[in-house]
């Protein structure tokens, strides 16, 4: 309990009490958390090295001790554990510690040898699969990671890891298309999977297709995982596509709750403020999306060129030709003659409000 409430040092008296009682190899592993998220890395490295030192099959714990250990330099140390412990138990799981702690020191020969190593003795699980694609994206071979992606979801369709990172390699590659057919196929395998209809509902909305259909998904995956900030982010950003503009407003600030320092919901954020005419706001958002690398060249441009429009550099009309007005300008403007007469949402009148800009922007 005390470990869930993120408290290890009211954790570490019990769990050494457990362990002297002989509660086994999980009180040692819990006690090796406690150990770590106390910053006390010795006495970690020793707990998580006596779990499977006595219980070999818990693997957590050999990657836990790997993990720790080559991050303060002790990689051979780990290496050798992982060899000992190989040569009485082939299991996979040994030889995918040792190749995801060489995928972390860029030791890649190793690391290719250990994944080789455990694909000879018997079929493997998808994670290996998702480690032999990262492997081969950060030796820039490219083709190997299309192939062992489509490899993966080909023998293991049912494991929802291959699809999600395939999609995701061809976002990245700029391939929309591509990645909206893996997911509308993963949905047909997964028709209730929440991260599957989020990211479907995501693509269509870059794609600019159906904002219904997105609109829909995004809401269902929503109600499945209430608290996920990208998925508050993607259902804020499909009702701002629908213009439904105060409900985007009020998902996307609950995001940027829970990830304060997340560009892309600033940006979406920004832009939704901007349509509801809280100029300032607006401003000041665009401005912080920028200083992130999460935008593409598009945002970025698009972000841009609305500053602009802000700081009073020229002229601008929304996508319903309804212009938006200067901040510098005064407002004795005929305002009213500028509103549009009907919107979709009543309540999301495209208004300038005057009461958010501060004196200096006069």
């Amino acid at each position: 309990c005390a470990l869930g409430r993120r408290d290890p040092s009211c954790a570490i008296a019990p769990l050494s009490k457990s362990w002297h009682l002989g509660g086994g190899a999980s009180a040692h592993f819990f006690l090796g958390q406690a150990f770590e998220a106390q910053g006390m890395v010795q006495e970690a490295l020793t707990a998580y090295s006596q779990v499977f030192e006595d219980a070999p099959v818990i693997y957590p714990a050999l990657y836990a001790y790997a993990r720790l250990a080559s991050d303060h330099g002790l990689g051979e140390r780990v290496f050798e554990k992982i060899d000992a412990l190989a040569v009485h138990d082939a299991n996979p799981a040994v030889y995918y510690t040792g190749a995801k702690i060489c995928l972390g020191l860029k030791d890649y020969d190793r690391c290719q040898a250990y994944i080789d190593k455990a694909m000879a003795k018997k079929e493997v699980s998808g994670p290996f699969f998702l480690l032999q694609a990262a492997l081969f994206e950060a030796t820039g071979k490219d083709e190997g990671v299309e192939k062992t992606l489509a490899e993966c979801i080909t023998k293991l369709p049912q494991y929802v890891g291959g699809w999600l990172k395939l999609s995701a390699y061809y976002v990245k590659k700029q391939r929309i298309s591509d990645a909206v057919q893996v997911m509308e196929q993963a949905l047909n395998s997964f028709p209730d999977h929440p991260e599957i209809k989020g990211n479907l509902a995501w693509l269509l909305l870059e794609e600019e297709t159906d904002f219904d259909r997105a609109l829909d998904l995004a809401r269902e995956a929503y109600d499945t995982l209430p608290g996920q900030a990208w998925l508050m982010d993607t259902l804020g950003w499909a009702y701002y596509h629908k213009k439904i503009y105060s409900q985007a407003q009020w998902m996307l600030e609950q995001a940027e709750e829970l990830t304060p320092g997340n560009g892309m919901i600033q940006y979406h954020l920004g832009m939704v403020l901007y349509h509801r005419g809280k100029l300032f706001q607006a401003k000041t958002k665009l401005e912080s999306a920028l200083g992130y690398i999460s935008l593409d060249t598009r945002q970025r441009d698009k972000a841009e060129s609305l500053l602009a429009v802000l700081n009073g550099k020229e002229g601008l009309k929304d996508e319903g030709e309804n212009m938006i007005f200067n901040p510098e300008a005064t407002p004795s403007l005929d305002l009213e003659s500028q509103i549009p007469s009907e919107t979709g949402e009543s309540e999301d009148i495209l208004k300038p409000d005057w009461s958010n800009m501060d004196s200096s922007a006069h």
